[in-house]
């Protein structure tokens, strides 16, 4: 586990702190196609694409190392920000990754929950759909597997 959180912070630090334009993202115009398809409205940055969906998390997507990075943000609630909350968060944010198949969830520098993944693949249209949807089910199972605390965490 502690390799995992490891590994997850190296891979966020590369991709939060490159240049702006460092890689751009392989195959934009199929992954936004594809996204599209798939109920994601996406913005496109140099870099990165940034998608919302009705139902599921907003994300950004962006090369990385050859590869795709997707990454998403969510707002946490002050009150978990607090130094008394952090081991109950942080025990919260391991069980997320323990039962995680894809997705690394860790808590950024501001306190937010954040979710990650590195795929080593360009686009595939068959992969590139199982992993939206292992991305999407990994989240939405994350956060119901114990709903109080996900309720409490995030606003």
């Amino acid at each position: 586990m502690r390799l995992r959180s490891i590994l997850a912070c190296a891979v966020l630090a590369c991709a939060l702190s490159a240049p702006a334009a460092a890689e751009p993202l392989p195959d934009a115009d199929a992954v936004a196609e594809h996204l599209s398809l798939l109920g994601y409205q996406c913005q496109r940055k140099a870099e990165r694409l940034d998608c919302q969906h009705a139902q599921n998390v907003n994300m950004s997507v962006r090369g990385l190392q050859g590869g795709l990075l997707f990454i998403s943000f969510l707002a946490t609630e002050e009150s978990s920000k607090a130094p008394e909350q952090r081991a109950g968060v942080l025990d919260f944010v391991n069980t997320m990754n323990a039962n995680s198949t894809m997705v690394i969830f860790f808590i950024d520098k501001e306190g937010d929950l954040g979710a990650s993944a590195w795929s080593p693949a360009s686009y595939d249209r068959l992969t590139f759909g199982r992993l939206i949807e292992r991305w999407n089910t990994d989240i939405r199972e994350a956060l119901q597997r114990d709903p109080e605390r996900a309720r409490a965490l995030i606003r």
